[in-house]
């Protein structure tokens, strides 16, 4: 079974979902549990769904 850190999978994700496809490449290649959001945010803000920061407040997408 793949690592995780801090006990959970990396999840990468950008705006299209180009970038967060190429960066889930390293720590995959490293055996860590990386997974990569191919759709990227923009189609969950548009669809309403919510987008937050990592400290759960709300987030925004530049």
């Amino acid at each position: 079974m793949p690592d995780t850190v801090q006990g959970r999978p990396v999840v990468e994700i950008c705006r299209s979902g180009h970038r967060s496809r190429q960066t889930a490449e390293l720590p995959a290649s490293r055996d860590i549990d990386a997974v990569d959001v191919p759709e990227g945010i923009a189609p969950r803000a548009r669809a309403g769904r919510p987008v937050v920061d990592e400290g759960g407040r709300g987030g925004r997408i530049a």
